[in-house]
């Protein structure tokens, strides 16, 4: 197959931006197996996750690829894969704060507590969203209440 641009945003329009990022952190950990009664694989996804797959081969410096695969493997559920994409999406750049946002979920969820609050600094240090400033100001205080950061005041 053919990679064209346009190829690429459709795939990543229809099956990757259209979920939200809050994504359940317990399905991305990759500790929890699927149900035997869960359907089969759409062959549009496996075709979308295909082509991402041939512009990260492209592009292997592109975190926004990695990013995009690790949602797709999610909704694959294919956790262990979708939890390398966003490992490697942070890899490869250090001021996405998707990726951190996502591996401090998912570490959190694994009780990897040192990996999580290392992800929720990393987000909370690069996000310029006060929302997401926030998000993660409360995930390091669950992790360790004796850290106090105080709250970004939102905009209006």
């Amino acid at each position: 197959m053919k990679l064209t641009s346009f190829k690429i945003f459709a795939f990543v329009s229809v099956f990757v931006l259209v979920g939200p990022l809050a994504l359940s952190a317990q399905k991305v950990a990759g500790t929890v197996k699927p149900a035997k009664t869960s359907p089969a694989v759409s062959p549009d996804l496996v075709q979308a996750k295909d082509v991402i797959e041939e512009a990260a081969k492209k592009y292997p410096k592109n975190a926004e690829l990695e990013i995009q695969l690790g949602f797709i493997f999610k909704k694959m559920k294919r956790y262990a894969d979708s939890r390398r994409a966003f490992e490697e999406a942070v890899k490869i750049d250090p001021k996405l704060v998707e990726g951190h946002y996502m591996l401090g979920l998912i570490y959190e969820y694994r009780k990897e507590t040192k990996k999580a609050l290392k992800e929720w600094q990393e987000c909370l240090k690069w996000a310029t969203d006060p929302e997401m400033k926030n998000t993660a100001i409360l995930h390091i205080h669950h992790i360790d209440p004796k850290i106090v950061i105080k709250k970004t005041k939102k905009t209006p």
